[in-house]
């Protein structure tokens, strides 16, 4: 492939004559003969013009601009002429691409590839200081520092500590790597410029509050301090609040972890990833216009927009009768890549120059999102049926139970409906993974810290299904969310009369009656033998109804009781609910907010 970068501006003039020299210096790798020239070349495969508006819309060979900043009239109706003869427009974002197609330009020309970065910046330490005096009684809790230190990275971290008594740390911190700046006094200039040169003012003792907390916030510097003291009669004054020393190591792993992220987010922006999805996209344009066989995976159906989902995309307008024209690549996967060089002589470090890996090439069909509930025909798989029916035109949805394999990379978003439901040593990317809090039961089970350390460190987002799950967790998880359950309410619907026998009150009851938080076998059963009450019952220990018996059970009971300890937010309520069944339940889950005792429900202790 041949390919000349027609830059109109001075290329070492600015920001538009980098793009065009870094494209160049990428493409060489790739097998491709770049060159540029403020003229087209028609003896070019390519001509890339740097930047749109200089393009006087001539028709050379095969033309791409280069597209960026449309913020006038003048630009659109310049781009949307040009467009005429060009085989593409190539933004900077997705955005660009909305914007301008919504604004009526041809979308089946128009893509993105995000700008590349030099990869020269580095990220510093984050910087954390401590002004304070260790003192006899131990009330700083100096030795916090030490525990929190065997739990970071000296790459992300150092210290500045102010203040006498600290020696002995000091000196395990930097045995450990540390970088740590120690003045043993107290020492106003110097204190004067550390204190704004901070990330984050630390405070460790649990003694009515720290004077440098108020010379940090005054110097507009975040703070991890405990919460207590004067302290908390600061407005918005405690960025981070903590007392015990679990608060703490979370505190400091959410921060190196949202670091981490932010760093992570433009990984993948560099010169030579701007490099190859050009040449992915020019591959694609001539082997469509130049007639070669494109395989099957690359006929998206031409209502679609197609992605490189790495940062590339491709949109194809519907033509009426035409559904078998390949529109933009769905899958470059197995489109071969030309090159004028020799075979094995245009290699990427990454990967062969025959194809681009499936990772960085897919649809904008839905997001592929993988649902995993704990057992097939209970509760969970319900809920998956329910979002996949309900949504199943918007996303891609996947089920699958607890325990089976899945290949994360196949998987846009990936949602455990409850958080134990995936083991954290596979997640390998906690960015595609969101989850839920659903049960008391699982936490108490495995620890609250253990659970939080697990809710923290390997999901993006968490929900919790009650406002009291919410109460305890949002403390201690970043920005939970309440998403309660829901009810489909054209299906579970009020019945009139139930069919019970004449004259006996037939009660019902649904779960799992082996689980000792239900208190089936000391309050439940013990209903059934009571004069003119019949019991029946179902569920996970007997029989899994499906959705439609669910339905006839509730008909045929006059009143739907429950007695558990602790629930996360029980189905079995909100369908007795919607049906008009009479409740009788204890004070559990989410009751509270949608019953109301002596009104809708009798609610018990």
């Amino acid at each position: 492939m041949k390919v000349h970068i027609v830059c109109y501006e001075d290329i070492h003039g600015w920001i538009l004559g980098k793009f065009a020299l870094k494209l160049q210096e990428h493409l060489r790798p790739l097998g491709v003969a770049a060159t540029i020239s403020k003229q087209p070349d028609p003896q070019a495969d390519i001509n890339h013009h740097i930047i749109y508006y200089d393009y006087d819309g001539r028709k050379t060979t095969t033309e791409t601009v280069m597209v960026t900043h449309i913020d006038t009239d003048w630009k659109r109706e310049r781009l949307r002429q040009q467009l005429i003869n060009a085989a593409m427009g190539v933004c900077c974002s997705a955005e660009s691409v909305d914007a301008l197609a919504a604004a009526g330009l041809p979308r089946e020309k128009l893509c993105f590839v995000n700008p590349g970065h030099d990869g020269e910046m580095r990220a510093r330490r984050t910087v954390i200081g401590i002004t304070s005096k260790v003192q006899p009684s131990g009330c700083k809790r100096e030795g916090i520092l030490l525990d929190l230190a065997r739990r970071l990275s000296p790459d992300e971290f150092q210290f500045r500590i102010m203040g006498a008594g600290w020696d002995e740390h000091v000196k395990n911190l930097r045995l450990a790597g540390f970088t740590v700046d120690h003045w043993k006094a107290f020492d106003r200039p110097e204190y004067l410029k550390l204190m704004p040169g901070l990330d984050y003012y630390l405070y460790l003792g649990l003694d009515e509050g720290s004077m440098g907390f108020m010379d940090a916030l005054a110097a507009g510097v975040p703070t991890i301090v405990t919460t207590q003291g004067f302290h908390l009669d600061a407005p918005g004054g405690i960025t981070h609040g903590w007392s015990e020393p679990a608060e703490l190591f979370r505190i400091f792993e959410s921060i190196a972890r949202d670091k981490r992220l932010r760093q992570q987010a433009v990984a993948n922006w560099t010169w030579p990833e701007y490099a190859r999805r050009h040449f992915a996209l020019w591959n694609y344009l001539l082997a469509r216009q130049t007639g070669q066989a494109i395989p099957a995976t690359l006929r998206a159906p031409l209502n679609k927009m197609a992605v490189l989902t790495t940062g590339v995309t491709f949109a194809a307008a519907p033509r009426a009768g035409d559904l078998q024209s390949p529109s933009v690549a769905s899958d470059l996967a197995n489109a071969p890549l030309q090159s004028s060089a020799p075979d094995g002589d245009c290699k990427s470090p990454a990967q062969p120059s025959s194809t681009v890996a499936t990772a960085d090439v897919g649809v904008r069909a839905p997001a592929r999102i993988l649902l995993l509930a704990d057992v097939p025909n209970w509760i969970f798989h319900r809920h998956c049926q329910e979002l996949t029916a309900r949504l199943g035109g918007e996303f891609a949805f996947t089920t699958k139970f607890a325990g089976e394999p899945f290949n994360e990379a196949d998987f846009d978003l990936i949602y455990p409906l409850e958080f134990n439901l995936v083991d954290p040593a596979r997640i390998g990317d906690p960015r595609k993974y969101v989850t839920g809090i659903r049960s008391h039961c699982t936490w108490q089970r495995l620890g609250f810290e253990p659970s939080i350390a697990t809710l923290e460190a390997k999901f993006a987002r968490v929900h919790a299904v009650s406002a009291r799950l919410q109460r305890i967790f949002a403390p201690h998880v970043p920005d939970l969310t309440l998403l309660s359950h829901g009810v489909d309410t054209e299906f579970f619907t009020p019945r009139g009369q139930s069919a019970s026998p004449a004259g006996k009150l037939r009660l019902g009851w649904a779960g799992n009656r082996l689980s000792p938080n239900k208190g089936f076998t000391e309050l439940i059963a013990p209903l059934g033998q009571l004069p003119g009450v019949e019991l029946v019952f179902c569920g996970y220990a007997d029989k899994n109804l499906n959705r439609e018996q669910m339905r006839e059970f509730y008909a045929a009971v006059d009143a739907v009781v429950c007695a558990s300890d602790f629930e996360g937010n029980n189905n079995t309520l909100l369908e007795a609910a919607a049906t008009g069944r009479a409740i009788i339940t204890t004070d559990t889950g989410a009751v509270p907010e949608y019953l109301t005792h002596g009104v809708s429900a009798l609610v018990v202790e």
